[in-house]
């Protein structure tokens, strides 16, 4: 189970990584995806506060037993 876990981890945190550069494409539109508009403080939101939140949450439960 703690070995499935870590692995699980390890994945989250990976993807969570790679999704860091369409935050920062989202934030430099002017935060529109296509004809999908949103403030731009919300895409800072997520990249400066809760992006590193969900990173430090999967760091963290790889350990949970």
């Amino acid at each position: 189970m703690l070995q499935s876990r870590k692995l699980a981890s390890q994945i989250t945190i990976i993807m969570l990584v790679a999704f860091i550069p369409a935050h920062i494409y989202f934030i430099q539109n002017e935060g529109c995806a296509g004809s999908f508009c949103l403030p731009n403080w919300i895409g800072w939101l997520r990249l400066v506060i809760i992006h590193p939140f969900l990173i430090y949450w999967a760091y963290k439960i790889r350990t949970i037993k």
